[in-house]
């Protein structure tokens, strides 16, 4: 990572002082990843004054891959996130009415289900969901979860997580027959989510849905 110098700035009460980092990583390659990591050095001077300084701080830890599933979009670019942030995946009723079903099939199963899979009382990372991206285990969630729900079934967990029904306990998850249209509406936010937040395998997200009615996950 190369070392950027900015030039001295004024300090004034109230005013951000701005800085610029530059990060490379190589990850032109097929199935790579390589996370980063940058250290500001800060110093603050006045005549008269002792050089105050210098302090360093640690940057957010940056992760870049090009290490997406080729089912998902925009797989063939690399690209990189601030990985230890957990991203939000979000089914609005109020703005894609077409995914309703779905959204009220979650919203009822995040209220009833015994791990719950959201964030209302608190933020442990039990109840995140955790991306699969192993095509075998995503049919295998799929079929023990559609078992006599025909033909449009929605699962939740979704099936490409690690806590779909060929994971998780009798009892603590759902499936639900929903429009055919609302099943491929939901399989276009996932997918546009997953490539947005490059989602790879194992990596944790929560799920918020929101009702027509104004109801919400939390």
């Amino acid at each position: 990572m190369p070392l950027v110098d900015d030039p001295p700035q004024p300090v004034t009460l109230g005013a951000a002082i701005e800085g610029h980092a530059y990060y490379d990583a190589d990850v032109a390659t097929r199935g790579t990843q390589a996370t980063m990591v940058g250290v500001n050095e800060e110093k603050i001077t006045r005549p008269g004054w002792k050089l105050l300084g210098p302090y360093y701080a640690v940057t957010t830890e940056i992760r870049c891959d090009h290490d997406l599933p080729e089912a998902t979009p925009g797989s063939s670019l690399p690209g990189c996130v601030f990985h230890h942030y957990i991203p939000y995946m979000i089914f609005d009723e109020t703005t894609h009415p077409v995914v309703g079903p779905v959204a009220e099939h979650i919203y009822d199963a995040q209220k009833t289900l015994p791990s719950e899979w959201r964030v209302e009382k608190n933020r442990g990372t039990s109840n995140m969901l955790n991306r699969l991206t192993d095509e075998s285990q995503i049919e295998n969630n799929r079929a023990t979860a559609c078992v006599g729900t025909a033909p449009s079934c929605d699962e939740y967990p979704m099936a490409s997580t690690y806590q779909g029904a060929a994971f998780s306990p009798p009892g603590d998850w759902s499936a639900r027959t929903v429009p055919a249209a609302a099943n491929s509406s939901q399989g276009g936010i996932m997918g546009n989510f997953y490539a947005a937040n490059r989602i790879l395998d194992q990596d944790a997200y929560w799920v918020w849905v929101k009702l027509a009615d104004g109801r919400t996950s939390w």
